[in-house]
């Protein structure tokens, strides 16, 4: 039979399946891969795909800098305060992200999941993302913001080439394991002269009159 497996199983280690999370600071798209061929996922209007849509009024990093404070005070924010409102309006955002994400694509696609984006993009959603999908060593670290299917299908290749690579490492790994098991088993066989139990993990060479537990 293996002769007939082992194609099949060939081609499914080099399938390059995958979606790719393209982010900005304040906005996300996505994409999944097939193959050689890249297309965009279209989302829901109840998607979080851009920061103010998904905060809302809980936007804390907005463009006024100073917030009045009653019988005509008025707090003046600084910008080192100004910064850390809109780095936490990002996490907040990209959880959000994370947890749609999971939810709806990487949980019941089981797709590997790619990040696209400047580094600090992708190192913030790094940091806050609970989804096990994403690969956790494999980005592309280049802001997706104009980014025609031509540039984006080139900054691509290098990331279907090393999920190409890393698949065919784990068949020929699987390979070799499976072919390890087929001839220990027949030199069970032979030794013994007798069949191993199909659905048994190991094969007790004792009379049948004894017992293996003992």
């Amino acid at each position: 039979d293996m002769p007939q497996i082992l194609p099949l199983m060939l081609d499914e280690a080099t399938a390059t399946d995958f979606d790719i999370l393209a982010l900005n600071a304040d906005s996300i798209q996505m994409y999944h891969n097939h193959g050689h061929q890249v297309r965009p996922i279209s989302l829901p209007d109840d998607a979080p795909q851009t920061l103010k849509g998904t905060l809302g009024t809980e936007i804390r990093g907005g463009e006024t800098n100073s917030v009045s404070q009653g019988g005509g005070r008025v707090t003046h924010h600084g910008h080192n305060e100004k910064s850390a409102e809109k780095a936490s309006d990002q996490r907040r955002f990209y959880q959000a992200v994370d947890q749609y994400v999971l939810a709806n694509h990487s949980n019941p696609h089981k797709m590997p999941l790619v990040l696209m984006g400047l580094a600090e993009n992708v190192a913030v959603f790094r940091e806050i993302s609970k989804n096990h999908h994403l690969l956790p060593k494999l980005a592309v670290v280049k802001s997706p913001a104009n980014l025609d299917f031509v540039e984006l299908d080139d900054l691509l290749t290098p990331v279907r080439d090393t999920l190409r690579d890393r698949r065919r490492q784990n068949f020929a790994r699987s390979s070799k394991m499976l072919a390890e098991m087929t001839a220990t088993r027949i030199t069970w066989k032979k030794s013994f002269k007798q069949p191993l139990p199909d659905e048994s993990p190991f094969f007790c060479p004792i009379r049948r009159t004894d017992s293996c537990a003992s």
